[in-house]
């Protein structure tokens, strides 16, 4: 078909070209859309590779005579590419209407310029020709189009990005930092980035420790909330934020820990893991006598019983237990409560108690088999590897889940047998798994296999030994209330293909974990459905007044960083009994102006690559995640675009500059409370009314077409075309407006 129009049209004496390519229609398999929408459309970054190769089919069938103007993803990085590749014009609507979008053209300019300058060339035909050492346009594109194919810069996540938070909008005093909303401890995170950035990590653990005493293990092992809703992710890719904290924690010198003017109340924290250790760290500061009572003889809980050592340095967790030493924490290790000290009696002694005892059992399978000699649950596993205890494990592994805990287990099994065969087992597949993309990630480099699709039915057993795991062939149904799809059998029982058995010699179950709470001694506590405590979402209190819970007892098997939260929520709550408001986060003038931090808004900048242990250095348990150099750790800190000063992402995003950022003074007035009455508003006592941020929005209603992208990224819950004041330009715009009215329906009666 283009041959026979570019044909015509050169018989017609006009000339022809073609446009690759705007979007790609798929099939809707995302919730974003609704279900009666069939198909959407790809567009961006995930087009690239395909429009590239398409340019470069086009161009090797048509011999070059068809000119392609190029709009598949085109961006600041590629940019130079396209034009050495000889497509003209280029198009970048999808990058324009992303964050930073409109601002970000001129380093499409200065790109291109830095790689004319590399290669020597003053023109964009000299460009062509020098980038392609005399070879021609053809050949770049060739090249580009293999490159683009194997970059990961436009492979697909592992997971769907969730970036809105839950953070109402509301109509003005909107700025916040979308990381710091999704970290459990609501840690400012925007503040130390700028302390590393500007080489001062010591300042940075200051930040830290106001709201996170553990940053040695969070540093290393957090599940990282924060770079879910990272702006960047708009961009080039998260900040290292973990990485960063890490790197404070190293670099960062941190005075002697002192404790408050003592208040004479005592405070029992059973565990002495993330959750109780946070909670001992702040009562201590503010004065409280903070005990912990600890069944085993360590302390840290599943953190340093469990986690292995390639992603946890023992040195991490002595790092964050001296601070508790420092503060004069009385520990009574080796004592269980119900065995060695009644609870009962412990409530006497002490006005408040926290329930901080993790979940330390493994769930079952509840499978015919699993008891016999080869079967180990997982947590009783890491602690042995943890303790460095030997075990004979066989050549055959079988690791039974998809979550943390089970990528713990098989990695270190790889360690432990180096010339076994270990494998995840897994009843979806690894677009559904919970775990860290970077550890299924790892697990695929580290030759470890993943037999997905499978869901254990019966451990085969002989003579009482573990021989194999007999499992259900899978498939993907309708999604279930997490949103993945639910697996279900692929074929009916007795269907001769319905079943697969895995050889092993051993299994190792990692399913999820549950609380043991025995010593309770008749106590009734109210409890949710899955058998976990119910306490106040904001104190963590139970309904036994003074006595708490948080982290895995309440939550389930969930993140050190919650119990981390819990703890000091804790903390709080029994302070302000005792009139100790917590210290409000103090203001760090940064002296940047709103245009510089809006300009760096608008630039890509690629992260830096955070070092790791070469996969051939895996054989033992040596850290994998290394330390950023001090040069490094400046420069990936210094990628953080400053949200919790402006963020103004719905300005940058708006087609039609519908949405307009402008300054105003701070300022706090009284005003009259109106109320309607008789269809007329009338004055009724007064409000307050404050405005404290200087960077305002308005939408310019004349010129939205509502079309939803300010919503789309946009870190709250709002949509700002919706909930930021709208004003009109004319009249009759005004007057046509729906659903901008006064109460009871009276239409307001100016602009």
């Amino acid at each position: 078909m283009l041959r026979s129009l570019a044909q015509t049209a050169i018989g017609c004496g006009r000339s022809f070209g073609i446009k690759l390519s705007n979007t790609l229609e798929v099939a809707n398999k995302r919730p974003i859309f609704p279900p009666n929408e069939k198909m959407m459309y790809l567009s961006g970054r995930a087009l690239h590779p395909l429009t590239l190769k398409l340019a470069e089919m086009v161009t090797n069938e048509l011999d070059g005579a068809v000119p392609i103007s190029f709009c598949g993803g085109a961006d600041a990085h590629n940019f130079a590419d396209l034009v050495a590749d000889g497509l003209s014009p280029i198009t970048v609507c999808t990058d324009l209407l992303k964050p930073g979008g409109f601002a970000r053209l001129q380093q499409y300019l200065v790109n291109l310029e830095g790689e004319m300058t590399r290669v020597g060339a003053n023109n964009l035909d000299s460009f062509i020709h020098a980038s392609s050492g005399g070879k021609g346009a053809r050949f770049n594109l060739a090249h580009h189009a293999a490159a683009a194919a194997r970059d990961p810069r436009y492979a697909r996540s592992e997971r769907p990005l969730t970036f809105k938070g839950d953070r109402p909008l509301g109509h003005f005093d909107c700025i916040a930092a979308p990381c710091q909303d999704a970290c459990p401890t609501h840690q400012n995170i925007p503040d130390y980035l700028w302390h590393v950035a500007h080489g001062d990590p010591s300042a940075a653990m200051d930040v830290i420790l106001r709201t996170n005493p553990q940053p040695g293990v969070t540093g290393s092992v957090c599940d990282r909330p924060c770079i879910e809703r990272c702006v960047r992710n708009f961009y080039d890719g998260p900040v290292a934020i973990r990485e960063i904290k890490r790197f404070a924690f190293e670099h960062g010198d941190v005075p002697v820990e002192k404790c408050g003017p003592n208040i004479g109340v005592k405070v029992a924290i059973i565990g002495a893991g993330p959750a109780g250790l946070s909670a001992a760290y702040y009562l201590a500061k503010m004065g409280f006598d903070a005990e912990i009572f600890e069944a085993k003889t360590e302390l840290g809980g599943m953190v340093s019983g469990v986690i292995p050592g390639y992603r946890l340095a023992t040195s991490a967790i002595e790092g964050d237990l001296e601070r508790l030493r420092q503060l004069g924490v009385r520990f009574h290790m080796g004592t269980a409560i119900g065995r060695d000290l009644p609870f009962a009696e412990l409530r006497q002694g002490y006005p408040y108690v926290f329930l901080s005892i993790g979940a330390q059992k493994g769930k079952r399978l509840n499978i015919p088999g699993e008891d016999a000699h080869g079967v180990m649950d997982a947590l009783d596993f890491l602690d042995k590897v943890r303790a460095e205890e030997p075990m004979e494990l066989g050549t055959r592994i079988l690791i039974i889940g998809a979550g943390n805990s089970a990528m713990d287990a098989v990695r270190s099994a790889r360690r432990l047998v180096k010339e076994a065969e270990v494998s995840l087992v897994y009843r979806r597949t690894r677009a559904e798994m919970p775990a860290d993309a970077e550890e299924v990630h790892d697990c695929i480099k580290e030759n470890i296999g993943l037999r997905d699709l499978l869901a254990p039915a019966r451990v085969v057993v002989e003579n009482g030994k573990v021989v194999g795991l007999a499992c259900t062939r899978m498939k993907l149904g309708e999604p279930d209330a997490s949103g993945r799809p639910r697996p279900v059998p692929m074929h009916a029982p007795g269907h001769p293909e319905s079943e697969e058995i895995l050889p092993a010699d051993t299994i190792i179950p990692a399913i999820g974990q549950e609380p043991v709470v025995d010593f309770l001694e008749g106590l009734e506590l109210k409890r949710n459905r899955d058998n976990s405590f119910t306490v106040d979402p904001e104190t963590c209190e139970t309904s036994v007044p003074g006595l708490f819970a948080g982290g895995d007892v309440v939550r389930g098997a969930a993140s050190i960083i919650k119990a981390i939260a819990d703890g000091r929520a804790v903390a709080l709550e029994i302070g302000r009994r005792h009139g100790l408001e917590p210290v409000p986060e103090p203001f760090l003038e940064k002296h940047v102006a709103t245009s510089a931090l809006m300009e760096k808004k608008g630039s890509l900048d690629p992260p830096q690559l955070v070092p790791v242990l070469p996969v051939t250095e895996r054989g033992g348990f040596a850290e994998v995640a290394q330390t950023f150099s001090p040069a490094a750790a400046q420069l990936e800190a210094s990628r953080c675009l400053d949200c919790d000063d402006v963020c103004s992402l719905c300005v940058t995003v708006c087609p039609n500059r519908a949405n307009l950022a402008y300054g105003m003074a701070p300022l706090k007035v009284r005003w009259p409370s109106l109320v309607i009455r008789n269809g007329q508003p009338v004055a009724e006592g007064s409000k307050s009314f404050a405005i404290d941020q200087e960077v305002q929005i308005i939408n310019i209603a004349d010129f939205c077409n509502e079309c939803g992208n300010c919503t789309t990224f946009c870190p709250t819950s709002g949509a700002p075309y919706k909930d930021k004041p709208r004003f009109w330009i004319d009249r009759e715009g005004f007057d046509e407006a729906k659903d901008d009215r006064l109460p009871h329906g009276t239409k307001a009666k100016g602009c």
